[in-house]
This record gives C-alpha cells, sequence and structure tokens, in this order.
C-alpha cells in the first residue's frame, strides 16, 4: 500500500503452511509522513581529518528541517556503532581514546513528526604515532673524561620522522639528525652524570619521547712518566742525580709533582 496522507501504519505478517496453519508475527507500528526529513551535517571532524593516538575525538553535528518540524534528537555513529545521542543544539559528541585506524562518522537526525535523514560519512583517519628509544649508549655505561659518546635512536610507528632532537639532562640540546639510525657524535664531555632522552617528530608535528639512558663520565688520573735518568742507568755513589719527569692531565690541570726514591719523599 501506499499511503497519500501522514498516518499511522500498523505492518505486520502472516505466514501460512502447507496444512493451512497460520501464525502472524509481532508487528511494527510505523508513521508516514508527506513531510520533507530532517538535514543533517557532520561539522567537526571534517571528512579526511586526521589524529594522532591516544586521542579523544569531539563530534558536532548540524540539523534542521525544511518544513520547520523541531528536531527531536541526533545520534552519532562511528563505523555503524551507536556512540550516543544529543537532544539540543549543539549536536555533539566525544569518542574517548580513539583506535588507531580508519574510521566513518556519521550522525542520524530525527524530527518530532517522526522524519528522519542520516548524514553523509566523514572519514578520519587515527595514527597509531611512532615510538622512539635510544640503541647507543647504553644505560649504565661509564666513559673517561673528556667523553667521546655516539648517540643513536630507533624509531617505529607508522609516521614519517622529519627528525631526532637529544637532549640530556632534560632540558640541555645535544643536537638534532633526520636520518636512520639518527646517529649523533658527542664530543669533550666534562665529568659528570648524563641522562639522554630523544625526541622523535613526525610529519604532522607530533613528538614521541625516549625513556632516559644514564651515562657517567669520569674524570681521568694525571699521566706521569720519568724521562731521567733511564733505568738502569749508573751512578757513583756522591754522584747529584737530576731527576726530571713529564705529567698531563686530560681533563685537568697538573698542580705539582712529587718525587720519591724508593719510600722517601724527594721534593716537588
Amino acid at each position: 500500500t501506499t499511503p497519500t496522507n501522514t498516518s499511522s501504519v500498523t505492518i505486520c505478517a502472516v505466514a501460512t503452511d502447507n496444512h493451512g496453519a497460520l501464525s502472524t508475527s509481532a508487528c511494527a507500528v510505523i508513521t508516514i509522513s508527506n513531510l520533507p526529513p530532517p538535514l543533517v551535517s557532520i561539522q567537526v571532524p571534517t571528512n579526511n581529518a586526521t589524529f594522532h593516538a591516544p586521542t579523544n575525538i569531539s563530534i558536532t553535528a548540524t540539523a534542521s528541517s525544511p518544513a520547520s518540524v523541531a528536531i527531536a534528537n541526533v545520534s552519532f555513529y562511528v563505523d555503524s556503532v551507536f556512540l550516543s545521542t544529543d537532544t539540543s543544539m549543539p549536536y555533539t559528541a566525544v569518542w574517548s581514546n580513539a583506535t588507531p585506524g580508519v574510521h566513518a562518522f556519521f550522525a542520524s537526525a530525527s524530527d518530532i513528526a517522526g522524519g528522519q535523514a542520516t548524514s553523509a560519512v566523514a572519514w578520519v583517519t587515527v595514527h597509531q604515532g611512532n615510538s622512539v628509544a635510544i640503541t647507543s649508549p647504553q644505560t649504565g655505561q661509564t666513559n673517561a673524561a673528556p667523553a667521546q659518546i655516539t648517540l643513536t635512536a630507533r624509531v617505529q610507528g607508522d609516521m614519517p620522522v622529519t627528525s631526532v632532537t637529544y637532549y640530556t639532562n632534560g632540558t640541555y640540546l645535544v643536537g638534532t639528525t633526520s636520518a636512520s639510525p639518527y646517529l649523533l657524535p658527542v664530543t669533550n664531555l666534562p665529568a659528570g652524570t648524563y641522562n639522554f632522552t630523544a625526541v622523535a617528530t613526525d610529519a604532522n608535528g607530533y613528538t614521541a619521547i625516549s625513556q632516559p639512558v644514564t651515562n657517567t663520565v669520569q674524570r681521568q688520573p694525571p699521566a706521569v712518566a720519568i724521562i731521567s735518568p733511564h733505568s738502569n742507568d749508573l751512578f757513583a755513589v756522591g754522584q747529584p742525580i737530576t731527576i726530571q719527569a713529564n705529567a698531563s692531565d686530560l681533563d685537568g690541570v697538573i698542580t705539582n709533582i712529587q718525587f720519591l726514591a724508593g719510600n722517601v719523599a724527594l721534593g716537588h
């Protein structure tokens, strides 16, 4: 049947078998209206929008009636799964903890006359994002001052990497590199404790921060060598002996040299 006026219609189904037995279904009551359906569209997010997990995505829709019939509610769906319903403008919803992947967002509007309409789909991509880890040096490593350390990192994820920046002790910028394995030599590090971190930046400007890698740089003792006399030199009793030595310190300044004859101090 094709109704021509606004009306309620009860729809039922009756089944008959070959023995003449009848069975009637539960009935559905529908409203037939000659009024135009509402108009509804997703405003936020826009079609082909991208996000970076973890994230919550806010959704906004507009709905109106060409026949000036009041809108009863707007329901929101993600990948055809019901999310929530809003009964007043602005019609909004939030998809919490959005999962990585490509998702279809749409809204369904109902008016008080029973009219319904579904919006066009807004396609949204949620990126997993990247993770970064320092691969060299290893945490707990000890080096002699002035230390020469080569930093490298590994970046994993679904986004192109534009740069990896290294820091030490949280804020001090060590340097930036852009090509895997993101190698960065660090030279002349003085004695101290260094907590290295790496920050990877992707093509959308999102960042990932590594766990810190702690290294210790220790002071080196000075180097000293007797240059005169030489081992196995022969001297007469009472003969004066001139003693000479060279000393150096890679991370400090020599302040004095103490000469010894056996356990006897001879002077500075």
